[in-house]
């Protein structure tokens, strides 16, 4: 709760550079969630591609995402990790899975030729967004 300014900042206006990778990626529709009460945030988005191994390589190599992911991760806390986190190397399962129970209605992915989305509705209660050029203050990147 304490980090959900920087959160909101970060993701009212994600990056280019980083909805760029992930779309090329053919990840569409990555939205997160966040419950207020409890603190806890969960994410879901659609695979449109055929090897989701390779692609989730191409994303977690890309460094502009990795420099994003050291903005992001402060925010965050996993349920189970341990070691580095994913913007120093680290591997497994930051967002812990979650088990789809229901899903009803059509397939949302017609709507991915337009990144980001275009009906967003920013979160960060001052209003700020960032860039790559121009990122928030904390980050867990040493050095």
């Amino acid at each position: 709760p304490e980090m959900y300014d920087q959160y909101t900042q970060l993701h009212d206006a994600t990056w280019k550079e980083v909805t760029t990778a992930m779309y090329e990626a053919n990840m569409r529709n990555f939205v997160v969630y966040y419950h207020k009460e409890t603190g806890l945030m969960f994410s879901h988005w659609e695979y449109i591609g055929d090897d989701l191994e390779a692609d989730m390589k191409r994303v977690s190599d890309d460094p502009m995402t990795k420099f994003w992911w050291s903005y992001c991760e402060p925010c965050q806390e996993p349920f189970s990790w341990s070691g580095p986190p994913p913007s120093q190397g680290g591997t497994g399962d930051w967002w812990t899975p979650l088990q789809c129970l229901n899903h009803c209605g059509a397939w949302p992915v017609a709507w991915s030729s337009e990144h980001p989305d275009p009906y967003h509705t920013p979160c960060n209660p001052s209003g700020k967004t960032s860039t790559s050029s121009n990122p928030p203050p904390v980050h867990n990147r040493s050095g």
